[in-house]
């Protein structure tokens, strides 16, 4: 498992992409999106190369989408982001 330095992530809670978009509802190619445009990242990458999310991505997950219902998309909800990093 690729872990990045000062890295603390508990084993058990951290879900597999196609676990991540069940729990929260989207579709695996709609996490892959939020992915490519920077909305949601990876905690970690496991040695076989699945992508590796904690409770925190799926808390952003659901922020994501209650944004997209109330009319922003996904290019707005990016800015929100980036202004508030």
């Amino acid at each position: 498992m690729n872990v990045p330095a000062g890295t603390q992530v508990a084993m058990a809670t951290l879900l597999k992409a196609g676990e991540l978009a069940r729990r929260t509802g989207i579709t695996r190619q709609a996490l892959h999106i939020y992915v490519q445009m920077g909305l949601l990242r990876p905690v970690l990458s496991s040695q076989g190369g699945h992508r590796l999310y904690d409770d925190q991505s799926v808390e952003r997950v659901a922020l994501i989408r209650k944004l997209c219902a109330s009319g922003y998309t996904l290019k707005d909800i990016r800015e929100i982001f980036i202004k508030d990093r």
